[in-house]
Parts: C-alpha cells; structure tokens; sequence
C-alpha cells in the first residue's frame, strides 16, 4: 500500500516550511506564484489530492 503524501514531505523536498506549502495550496497572496508553482508541480508528481493533505492542519482551512 502506498504512503499518503502530507504537507510535511512536500515541505521537505521543497525545503520551506509546512505552513507555506499549506498557503500554496490554498493559493494565498501570501506565497509567491513561483513557489506556488513548485507545490503544485510537486503535488502532481506525487498524484495527491490537496484535499487530502489540508485536513491535517486543522478544520478552519478554506479551499479556493
């Protein structure tokens, strides 16, 4: 069976932080697009949902 990919392994390839891959995903101004991008293009890679990783960080996260 195949390991789900969290917010905190795609933080650590990427080598920033959990919050600003959770702020990526959720496509905040806060993050630039350019690193935007690469969560996105990693998340790709690994075929994750971003639905999936986003309820790890707690019930008051909004999707686009």
């Amino acid at each position: 069976m195949k390991k789900e990919t969290t917010i905190y392994d795609i933080a650590k390839e990427l080598k920033i932080s959990a919050s600003t891959v959770s702020r990526g995903l959720r496509n905040s101004e806060e993050v630039k697009k350019r690193t935007a991008n690469l969560i996105a293009k990693r998340q790709k890679k690994w075929d994750t949902d971003p639905i999936i990783l986003l309820p790890i960080l707690g019930p008051n996260i909004r999707m686009p």
